[in-house]
């Protein structure tokens, strides 16, 4: 998005007062504002320019807000919505969260809430377009290799020969590798590679990620000494992060208590005492296909040492992840 954009607000109310106050106040913060009566008017106005950002009254002459964000969803995708509401009853609030809104507002509006409100719906979006956006063109040559499963192999025995030379006494490490060999699926890359780690480190839980067909990182394994944290809880943590390694696909340790801002306001509690290890699977430069997120709640941050090892380690596993991809899709064609 271009320096002079201005994100576009489609302001959704059948109150003259209301949408002239709200339409005057976003208008303060440099935003384009279109209005509209109803649902009918809203879905034609968003058919003609695609907003950023909907703001809709819950009570609409020709239907309710919940029911517009359904419509616009075919219309104009996954737009972020806020709604409004003259009503405070339970009632109102769960129609409005079951529609998928971003937030819901009471009126009499605080106006200046609203507008922090409609800052952050915006900078949340646009940090997830160029989210996506980036892991797109780190996964963008991933399509386009043409080496078959043999040539992966020979590659990941390269990188285990070198990693043997170079660290011929660290006898648990060349251990891991024989291990990754024998490794059929990414489960069993994964799950390998927790129960390596875990023999060097207790209180230890970890999250697995693998880019799919789309180039979109998605969780596909939780480990945990003794059993692994709920699902809510993995996402809150590898997606809080997933900025910081898209921007620098480097193994990293990150503690919650230096970088706050990364983390949701409901994580909080949870954050006492943990550290955590980000480990990205790059197999070539440019190629992001998975990620490793390590972290123990015994307040013991991970050392220099780990960070070597686990520099080691990841091109392996990498490779190790490609080949697998590669093996799928061979056995696909066949």
């Amino acid at each position: 998005m271009n320096a002079s954009y201005r994100p576009r607000i489609l302001l959704v109310d059948d109150e003259p007062d209301t949408r002239e106050l709200i339409a005057d106040a976003l208008r303060q913060d440099d935003l384009a504002v279109d209005t509209a009566a109803g649902v009918a008017d809203a879905c034609a106005r968003a058919s003609e320019t695609r907003p950023d950002l909907i703001i809709a009254d819950l009570c609409l002459p020709d239907g309710s807000g919940a029911d517009l964000l359904e419509r616009l969803r075919t219309i104009a995708g996954g737009v972020p919505a806020v709604l409004i509401t003259g009503r405070g009853d339970l009632q109102s609030a769960d129609e409005a969260w079951r529609s998928g809104c971003a937030d819901f507002l009471t009126k009499p509006l605080d106006l200046t809430r609203l507008r922090g409100t409609v800052r952050r719906q915006l900078h949340r979006s646009r940090r997830d377009r160029q989210r996506r956006d980036l892991a797109r063109r780190l996964n963008r040559g991933r399509h386009l290799v043409q080496h078959r499963l043999d040539t992966t192999c020979e590659a990941l025995t390269q990188a285990y020969r070198t990693l043997s030379r170079q660290f011929l006494r660290q006898e648990a490490v060349l251990r891991f590798h024989r291990q990754l060999l024998l490794c059929q699926t990414d489960d069993d890359v994964f799950r390998s590679l927790f129960e390596f780690y875990a023999e060097r480190r207790q209180n230890l839980f970890g999250v697995a990620m693998v880019c799919d067909e789309n180039a979109e990182l998605q969780m596909i394994g939780r480990f945990g000494t003794p059993g692994p944290d709920n699902v809510s809880l993995c996402q809150g943590f590898a997606f809080s992060l997933l900025d910081a390694v898209l921007h620098e696909p480097v193994v990293m340790r990150i503690d919650p208590q230096d970088h706050p801002s990364l983390f949701p306001a409901w994580l909080e509690e949870h954050l006492e005492g943990v550290t955590f290890l980000c480990v990205p699977l790059v197999p070539a430069e440019g190629q992001l296909i998975g990620l490793v997120l390590l972290y123990g709640r015994d307040g013991q941050p991970f050392s220099d040492d780990d960070v070597a090892l686990w520099e080691m380690l990841a091109p392996s596993v990498a490779l190790r992840i490609q080949g697998n991809s590669y093996a799928a899709g061979d056995s696909n064609a066949a």
